[in-house]
């Protein structure tokens, strides 16, 4: 099942043999460590009990092949998308605290547009998490960003992968599991 894998003692994970770029699909891998690693889980056992849960679960860590100029983008990416969402909150935020001083002099239309602006802020930030929300908002917006740069973004490599497909189908998931 891992024949487009092999195991490193050392740093206890699986690189990939395959040598061209899993998300260009030009270029050649060089150095394995350039390689996006991550980690997926299968929960083996849940204990769920009034007040305490257990959960077991094995762990791997495994590498896509990534050229150097993929994964400079994909560095750049991630820096452009958190100023991209600090710069979202900040207006959300700054769009709310003026609407609400100027509330009595606006009209009816865009109070109506603020109430939408505000809801969807609200919604997004409540969801699940600030956090996971986060986390969600900042893969979406790696997603939409990769596309500028033609390459595929970090976690869409996964769905292309046929190996780590098979693993998920069998259960394992991308996420720990939470007790």
């Amino acid at each position: 099942m891992l024949e487009n894998y092999y195991f490193d003692t050392d740093k206890q994970r699986f690189k990939p043999l395959d040598r061209i770029c899993s998300y260009c699909g030009n270029a050649t891998v060089n150095n394995e460590d350039e390689s996006f690693y991550f980690k997926i889980f299968k929960e083996k056992s849940r204990l769920d009990l009034i007040v305490y849960r257990n959960v077991k679960y094995s762990e791997i860590n495994l590498g896509i092949p990534r050229c150097t100029s993929c994964k400079d983008l994909h560095k750049k990416i991630e820096r452009q998308s958190i100023l991209t969402l600090i710069a979202f909150h900040l207006f959300c935020i700054g769009y709310i605290l003026v609407s609400i001083s100027y509330i009595n002099r606006m009209p009816l239309g865009l109070i109506v547009f603020s109430c939408i602006i505000y809801l969807i802020y609200f919604l997004i930030i409540s969801y699940s998490s600030f956090s996971s929300s986060n986390s969600d908002l900042l893969k979406l917006i790696q997603i939409v960003l990769s596309l500028k740069y033609k390459i595929l973004s970090p976690y869409e490599a996964l769905d292309k992968n046929e190996f780590i497909k098979k693993l998920l189908e069998n259960g394992w998931k991308v996420e720990s599991p939470n007790p």
